[in-house]
């Protein structure tokens, strides 16, 4: 395998994983801004030794309770937690399988984590699979081929792009340290979010605890097209005129209209004829009856 290829794929592991860990976390898996340190450290795996002639690559990688044992434990309402034994690549184990499994209302994988997912497919122009296997045997070995990518692929397209919605409910959780939230919604129905910093300050989540509110921001989706997360930019009281946003978000599907409609006629118009004959004098009744 040259260096490069290498290369490529210990940064395709390293992103897939961080992806993965982040949206189990912070609730996507992209953020613009600098990456957390703690997401940085928890995903640098270290190589320890690989052979001439061999396809195997060793690497150690952190147990992330060692290193992120304070995120999991401030978000304690959130779904889908890592155990303190799991390292990135039994989260992208886990990710990965849920994804093959076309388990739509996975909280393990979003778009971004699907994004990187597809970016094996380079790795497969030379090779035939990638294997992972921990030796502790805590975690079932697993593999990735080019069949389960360009299936991740197709369920890539599928799952909608984050969309800027308005949604209403109840304050119920806040944590200050981080702007985490949850709105709760009728019908028992919970949606989790966080305040974005650049337009909100968590204390300001203060007074509106056990209170309606409304807010505005980009909304994550799942596979299956229903919220999973909310960048709050707008958090404030519930006005009455709101309460029509108060449901979970399912996502829009835009779709092109008339698509695949075709003009059959053969008719052709020389533009010389009329043109600048129209608007004229004639009447609404003439045109009528010249149609």
């Amino acid at each position: 395998m040259l260096a490069s290829e290498l290369m490529e794929l210990l940064n395709n592991l390293q992103q897939a994983g961080q992806r993965g860990l982040r949206l189990l976390l912070d609730g996507a898996s992209v953020k613009r801004g600098t990456v957390p340190l703690w997401l940085e450290t928890s995903t640098d795996f270290l190589i320890t030794g690989f052979s001439k002639g061999s396809t195997v690559i060793e690497v150690e990688a952190p147990a992330l309770g060692d290193i992120v044992e304070q995120e999991m434990m401030q978000t304690d309402f959130w779904r889908e937690m890592p155990g303190p034994d799991d390292s990135i690549f039994s989260v992208l184990q886990k990710s990965l399988l849920d994804a093959e499994s076309e388990n739509l209302d996975s909280d393990r994988f979003d778009r971004g984590v699907l994004d990187s997912f597809s970016h094996f497919g380079r790795f497969f122009r030379q090779a035939d699979s990638l294997e992972i296997t921990r030796k502790d045997g805590k975690d079932p070995a697993f593999t990735i081929t080019p069949a389960s990518v360009e299936h991740i692929e197709k369920l890539r397209s599928k799952t909608p792009e984050p969309q800027t919605m308005v949604i209403s409910g109840k304050l119920e959780q806040i944590t200050y340290k981080t702007g985490r939230f949850l709105l709760d919604l009728p019908g028992g129905t919970q949606l989790r979010g966080r305040v974005h910093p650049e337009f909100l300050d968590a204390e300001d989540l203060r007074d509106l605890w056990g209170k309606k509110v409304s807010v505005k921001g980009p909304v994550h989706f799942k596979p299956s097209g229903t919220a999973r997360f909310v960048d709050a930019e707008i958090l404030k009281l519930m006005e009455p005129s709101e309460e029509i946003f108060e449901r979970l978000p399912v996502a829009i599907q835009m779709e092109v209209p008339f698509a695949g409609l075709t003009y059959t006629s053969k008719a052709t118009v020389d533009v010389s004829e009329i043109w600048g004959q129209w608007p004229g004098d004639e009447s609404i009744e003439e045109l009528l009856a010249d149609l």
